[in-house]
C-alpha cells in the first residue's frame, strides 16, 4: 500500500498531538522525558563536568597547607566560570519552559509534574549558581526543589546541596544540623527497611510504570529513600565543614569514618592524605602510617613526593636508615631538582632527631642555598636555622636568619605574625649586644696607655680613610663604564 501525503500529514498530526504538554499519556511523558533528560540535564551536566575538570588541571596544590577536600574556585576564579555556567543554565531553563507537564499549570493539575526530569534540571541550574558564587540564588532554588518535588530523587539531594551552600556562606551550625539530620534519617530508614513480603513484586512495578496516577499515589504514601550516594557525599562534606570551622578533632574523627567508605581512587587517596596532614600537625605518629598508605596507592607524582617527604618529617624514630636512604635516592633523580630544598630539609630533621646537629645544620644550610622558587620552603628552612641558633643561645646568628626572612616573606603568609614578633625580639637583643660590644671596645681603648691608645685611634682613622677612597674609586669606575660606547 502506497503512503500518500495525507497519510504522512496524519502521522505527523498524531505525533504532534501525542506530544502535547497538557496530556498525561505514556507517549507524551516519554517524548518530554527524553528531551528534558538529554537536551537539558545531560548536556548541562557535561558542561559543568568539563569546566570543573579544566579548573582542576590548571590548579596547583599548595602542599604546605591542609589540602581542601573539595577544591573550588575563588571569587576571582569563578568569573571564568560565568560563560559555561550560563550556557548550562540556559539549556535547562529552555527545557523547563518547553517540556514541563502540564505547561499551563492551571486547575486541578497546577501542583503536578508529569515530566520526571524537570526537577533534575532545576537542580542543575542551582548548581551553576553555586559555582558562580551566586549563593543566595542557589539556596533559593534548592529550597524550591525541596518544597515542590517531595516524591522525587532530587528531594534529599537538594537538602544536601543546601548544606553545601551554607558552608560556603560560613553558616556552619545550620549546615551541620542539615548533614547530621540526613545521617540520622538514613539510620532510621535502614532500621525500617520493608520486609521481603512488603516489597513490590515485578508485576506491580510494571503496573506502576505504565499507570502514572497509581505511581504518584504510591510515591506520595511512601517516604522517599535517601540514596547511599548522598550518604557517601555527606561524610566528606561534614569533614570539610569541621576543617573550615577549625574543629580539627571532629574533622579527624569524621575522616576516619569516611575512608572506610567506597570512593573513586583519586578522591579516597586525597582524603587519606588530608587525614595524614591533620595527624602530622598534631604531632601524632599515625601521620607516618597514612602517608605510607598514600604512597602505596600510587597517586600523581607531586602528591607521592610530598607524602614521602612528610613521612620522613613525621617519623617518630627507629629505623631512620631506610628513610634516609630513600631521601638520598630521591636526590639522584633529576625529576626532583626543584624539590631538593625540601629533601635536604627532611634530611636535616632526621639528623636533629638522631642528635647529629652538625650534619643537620649543614643540610639545613644546603636547603637554604638550593632553594630558588619555593619561597615558603626557604622561609621554613631559615626559620628552623634561626630557631636552632636561638636555643644555643647565639642571638646574633638567630637574628641574621630571621632578618633574611623579612626580605622575602609574603604579606599573606599564615605564620607571618609569629615570625615578625620573634624578629622584633631578636632585633632588640641584637642592637643591645652591638651597643654592649661597642662600649666594651671603647672601654678597652680607654684602658690602654696613651701612646697605644693614640696608635689605635690612628689605625681606625686610616681604615676609615681607605674605605672612603675605595668607595670613590668604585664610583668613578662605574661612571666611566656608563660613558663607554656599547659594542
Amino acid at each position: 500500500m502506497k503512503i500518500n501525503k495525507v497519510h504522512i500529514l496524519y502521522i505527523i498530526l498524531v505525533i504532534f498531538i501525542s506530544c502535547s504538554t497538557e496530556k498525561n499519556t505514556i507517549v507524551s511523558r516519554g517524548f518530554h522525558n527524553m528531551h528534558a533528560k538529554y537536551n537539558g540535564f545531560f548536556n548541562a551536566n557535561e558542561i559543568i563536568k568539563l569546566t570543573y575538570q579544566e579548573f582542576k588541571e590548571k590548579r596547583k596544590e599548595n602542599y604546605s597547607k591542609i589540602l581542601p577536600i573539595y577544591p573550588l574556585p575563588s571569587i576571582e576564579q569563578s568569573k571564568s566560570w560565568y560563560s559555561p555556567m550560563d550556557t548550562a543554565a540556559g539549556k535547562c531553563e529552555l527545557v523547563i519552559y518547553r517540556h514541563r507537564m502540564p505547561h499551563a499549570k492551571k486547575g486541578r493539575n497546577r501542583n503536578k509534574e508529569w515530566c520526571k526530569w524537570i526537577d533534575d534540571n532545576w537542580l542543575t541550574i542551582a548548581r551553576t549558581k553555586f559555582y558562580k558564587k551566586e549563593l543566595a540564588k542557589a539556596l533559593k532554588i534548592f529550597q524550591y526543589i525541596e518544597s515542590h518535588y517531595p516524591t522525587q530523587n532530587t528531594f534529599y539531594e537538594s537538602i544536601y546541596w543546601q548544606a553545601k551552600v551554607l558552608i560556603e556562606m560560613g553558616a556552619y551550625d545550620e549546615a551541620e544540623e542539615i548533614l547530621v539530620s540526613l545521617i540520622n534519617k538514613r539510620d532510621e530508614q535502614l532500621i525500617e527497611l520493608p520486609k521481603e513480603k512488603e516489597r513490590l513484586k515485578f508485576q506491580e512495578k510494571v503496573k506502576l510504570f505504565f499507570n502514572y496516577e497509581q505511581r504518584i499515589d504510591y510515591l506520595e504514601q511512601k517516604e522517599p529513600e535517601l540514596p547511599s550516594t548522598i550518604i557517601n557525599n555527606i561524610y566528606p562534606t561534614l569533614a570539610d565543614l569541621y576543617l573550615r570551622n577549625n574543629k580539627r578533632e571532629l574533622a579527624i574523627a569524621t575522616l576516619e569514618q569516611t575512608i572506610e567508605l567506597k570512593y573513586k581512587k583519586a578522591f579516597k587517596t586525597r582524603l587519606i592524605y588530608i587525614l595524614a596532614q591533620l595527624y602530622h600537625k598534631d604531632g601524632n605518629f599515625k601521620a607516618s602510617t597514612y602517608y605510607q598508605q598514600v604512597v602505596e596507592r600510587n597517586p600523581e607524582y607531586e602528591m607521592a613526593f610530598q607524602a614521602k617527604i612528610n613521612r620522613a618529617l613525621s617519623f617518630s624514630g627507629g629505623q631512620t636508615k631506610a628513610i634516609k636512604s630513600q631521601l638520598l635516592k630521591m636526590l639522584k633523580d633529576d625529576k626532583n631538582i626543584e624539590y631538593f630544598d625540601q629533601i635536604y630539609y627532611a634530611l636535616a630533621e632526621i639528623e636533629f632527631k638522631d642528635k647529629n646537629e652538625k650534619l643537620a645544620v649543614e643540610n639545613l644550610q644546603t636547603s637554604i642555598n638550593v632553594s630558588q622558587t619555593n619561597t615558603e620552603q626557604k622561609i621554613k628552612s631559615l626559620k628552623r636555622m634561626g630557631d636552632w641558633y636561638y636555643t644555643k643561645p647565639n642571638y646574633t646568628n638567630a637574628f641574621y636568619y630571621y632578618d633574611s626572612i623579612q626580605k622575602i616573606i609574603p604579606p599573606k603568609l599564615e605564620s607571618k605574625h609569629e615570625i615578625d614578633k620573634k624578629h622584633k625580639l631578636l632585633k632588640k637583643i641584637f642592637l643591645n649586644l652591638e651597643t654592649i660590644n661597642f662600649n666594651d671596645s671603647i672601654f678597652r681603648i680607654c684602658a690602654l696607655p696613651e701612646d697605644q691608645r693614640m696608635e689605635k685611634i690612628f689605625e681606625v682613622i686610616d681604615a676609615i680613610q681607605e674605605e672612603k677612597e675605595r668607595q670613590q674609586e668604585n664610583d668613578l669606575l662605574a661612571s666611566t663604564n656608563q660613558n663607554l660606547p656599547m659594542p
